[in-house]
């Protein structure tokens, strides 16, 4: 049965989503499109599940001023620790 929460709306205005396998991590990053207004750009984006391309990936996600980070894995979520490193918020799913 659902539930009514307590929650605030809050819409996230530059996001990503990632899916955490053992061999690989896929991104997908969500910002405004400063040329058109109220229109978003997307780029997604597959790295390998080593330390070096994940801390790339999180400096392309503070780059592009992402502030939410929503991940979901079937696997250990080691990553999480180098994208708080670059001080975003995962959100573990």
């Amino acid at each position: 049965m659902l539930a009514k929460t307590q929650d605030n709306e809050e819409i996230i205005e530059r996001v990503a989503a990632c899916d955490i396998g053992k061999a690989e991590l896929v991104c997908c990053m969500r910002v405004p499109d400063e040329d058109h207004r109220g229109r978003r750009l997307q780029e997604v984006e597959a790295y390998p599940a080593m330390t070096r391309q994940l801390l790339s990936m999180a400096d392309r996600l503070a780059c592009l001023g992402v502030t939410r980070v929503v991940m979901e894995a079937r696997v250990l979520v080691w990553p999480t620790r180098c994208i708080s490193s670059r001080r975003l918020a995962p959100v573990a799913h």
